[in-house]
């Protein structure tokens, strides 16, 4: 939004901030955080080791140990739409490419904006899967699984 200009991104480095990752973060080699006017405006980590690697290796053609997982991208509300998910987005990839790995993610069907925003980005998508997990009335989510552009 308007007060936001040009925000940028600084690597928070291995620590990973434990409300906010998961148990595997302590292998995150990327915890990547964008501000704006000396405020974090929003986060994301990279993920090595998720156990949907496997399944996204079959559409990838690499190897699973070659793929990283985009987590934890958020930005805040008051924040959107100025580039800082786009900033974030574009930092975590390149920090896969500088290691040699591929970045992939995963998003629910309904979060319209996330989506456009990969797509927009150059992700691949790569095709759509249950969760293991379902809602709080439990009615089933489905995931869209993208690919880094190369």
């Amino acid at each position: 939004m308007g007060g936001v200009v040009g925000p940028r991104v600084a690597r928070l480095g291995h620590t990973p901030i434990p409300d906010l990752c998961p148990a595997t973060a302590v292998a995150a080699p990327a915890n990547l955080a964008v501000a704006a006017h000396h405020q974090i405006i929003g986060h994301v980590i990279v993920v090595a080791g998720n156990s949907e690697h496997g399944g996204l290796a079959r559409h990838t053609l690499r190897p699973a140990q070659e793929l990283v997982s985009v987590s934890r991208l958020f930005v805040a509300p008051h924040a959107r739409g100025a580039g800082a998910g786009a900033a974030l987005l574009h930092a975590a990839d390149r920090w896969a490419a500088e290691h040699r790995l591929r970045a992939t993610l995963e998003v629910v069907e309904d979060a319209v904006d996330a989506i456009g925003l990969y797509e927009a980005s150059g992700w691949q998508l790569l095709g759509r899967r249950q969760a293991t997990w379902s809602t709080a009335n439990g009615a089933p989510v489905w995931l869209r699984s993208y690919l880094a552009p190369a």
